[in-house]
């Protein structure tokens, strides 16, 4: 395993390019004798999206769907865990490609 891809694995992983999750995936396959972990996360579909406008398009379509309005009611009412339902419903949505961070700020921002 080169020092070069182990840096760019890092890299990528502090500019949330890739989920801490799909970082490890990316580590063992490292191990294992593969080499770019850029490649390799591209080629297994494992970057995370971070354009804000992708996932906000995403995000109001959670917020519209009607059963969301469980969460939202709860979220209103001050119990924030309450979130986590409709994060998960972004990554869901986006198929684990969405900045889990970035969808909250923005569920956040519409509530």
């Amino acid at each position: 395993m080169a020092v070069d891809d182990l840096i760019e694995l890092a890299e990528m992983t502090e500019k949330s390019e890739v989920s801490s999750t799909n970082a490890k995936e990316l580590f063992n396959e490292l191990l294992a004798g593969a080499k770019n972990p850029r490649k390799l996360a591209e080629e297994k579909n494992l970057l995370q999206v971070s354009d804000e406008s992708a996932i906000a398009a995403i995000v109001d379509e959670v917020l519209n769907d009607p059963a969301s309005a469980a969460s939202i009611a709860d979220i209103k009412a001050g119990k924030d865990k309450a979130i986590g339902y409709l994060v998960g419903q972004v990554m869901k949505k986006s198929k684990g490609q969405a900045n889990p961070s970035l969808a909250q700020k923005l569920i956040r921002e519409r509530l």
